[in-house]
């Protein structure tokens, strides 16, 4: 019960109705030709669903709910199955589900693509889960291949995750052929969407505009400006220019302080026991899980959301190790039973700072939060906020 209050908390805190930036992505379709990130929004056009701002809030709020849930069952389930014996695991999933970087950090980001993608990718990890064969190797590719449609920054994001998890389930030759053909498979897709992604056959000013006369004064320009974009060269001088400046010096410094510091406090010992105990592939797994996003830094200057999706990452393939392997769930339950004054005090600092956020850090701290806008809808004193995702600052992403 005080792990769904917990949760219930961190959701309800972090949760932010966007605009402008994430669901002007819903938009894109392939009305003029093929172009990247116009899979959702074709599917939209294609059933005729309603195009307006509220029905995107709704449907990217059931996203989020089927995230939330879904996360939520993978970082409880090791607790529910052994928690009798190892306490210690309801303390890492109350760490997990709490955490800056995991479900408070979708709840901030309502509408972005990145949270059906993840879906996506469990969705393959379990197909694999389930039986290694031919059905479930197309199966997964067809996934990844839609999940790549939807945004192409899943192909660093997920698919490492899951290519990785693959192989470690089924551990053998036959196994990493497959792999290995899936990935190619795969790669040539992101070539073909990253070469032929980009709109060509109308110009920036003639979309935007066609897009605000359709829909409405809160399609974002920038977040259209994605789709003319064709030059990794620019995005990386851009990406440099903001990651020396000052703000975002000072952004990562909060984040290190409090969210890094205190994770690598709590889970130094975890990896320790994971070096000594696990075998390479699972090790393969952690780390290809955590690093595939954060190599979109070269390239993108969602600094915080690239973090987010690592992090989330590692903690599910952390839960995923302590439901499989005797002696680390043994090992990171007694770790985390003795801490739980530590444990205690990270997660009040988790849920005072609010979710990670995407170019900022921490932009909705508990002062700012959630619950505060709610209480003050309820006595009719709040004033409209302008939207992080209605800002260039949003979202410049790849």
């Amino acid at each position: 019960m005080w792990l769904l209050l917990l949760g219930v908390v961190t959701v309800v805190g972090a949760y932010e109705v966007r605009r402008g930036w994430s669901f002007t992505h819903w938009l894109f379709s392939y009305e003029h030709g093929f172009s990247k990130r116009a899979l959702v929004g074709e599917f939209w056009r294609s059933w005729g669903l309603p195009t307006s701002l509220q029905h995107f809030q709704w449907a990217g709020t059931c996203v989020l709910a089927v995230l939330v849930a879904v996360l939520a069952w993978a970082f409880l389930a090791p607790a529910w199955r052994f928690g009798g014996t190892h306490r210690g695991l309801w303390h890492f999933a109350a760490v997990a589900l709490c955490c800056p970087a995991t479900i408070a950090n979708a709840a901030f980001d309502l509408g972005r693509f990145d949270q059906i993608n993840m879906l996506l990718a469990l969705g393959a990890v379990g197909a694999v889960a389930w039986r290694n064969s031919l059905l479930t190797a197309v199966v997964l590719v067809a996934l990844m291949a839609v999940s790549i449609l939807v945004h192409e920054a899943a192909f660093f994001m997920f698919l490492p995750g899951v290519l990785a998890c693959w192989y470690w389930f089924y551990p053998s030759r036959a196994t990493l052929a497959r792999v290995l053909g899936a990935g190619g498979l795969l790669s040539l897709l992101m070539a073909a969407v990253w070469m032929r992604g980009h709109m060509s056959s109308l110009d920036f000013q003639t979309y935007t505009k066609l897009l605000t006369e359709r829909h409405g004064a809160w399609v974002n320009a920038d977040s259209v400006s994605v789709l003319f974009r064709n030059t990794v060269g620019a995005n990386v001088e851009f990406t440099v220019r903001k990651a020396v400046s000052w703000r975002y010096v000072r952004d990562h410094i909060w984040m290190l302080l409090f969210l890094l510091v205190p994770l690598i406090v709590l889970f130094r010992p975890v990896w320790a026991t994971a070096r000594k105990q696990l075998p390479v592939s699972a090790k393969a797994l952690l780390v290809a899980a955590f690093s595939g996003p954060l190599l979109l830094m070269a390239i993108g200057h969602d600094y915080f959301r690239w973090w987010a999706v690592a992090l989330t990452n590692a903690m599910l393939t952390l839960a995923v190790f302590a439901w499989r392997y005797g002696r680390f769930r043994d090992a990171l339950s007694s770790h985390f039973d003795s801490r739980r004054r530590t444990v205690w005090f990270v997660l009040a600092m988790f849920i005072a700072v609010g979710p990670l956020g995407i170019t900022r850090a921490f932009e909705r701290p508990i002062y700012n939060n959630g619950w505060v806008r709610l209480a003050q809808a309820v006595a009719g004193q709040s004033q409209p906020t302008p939207a992080p995702g209605a800002t260039a600052v949003a979202g410049s992403s790849p």
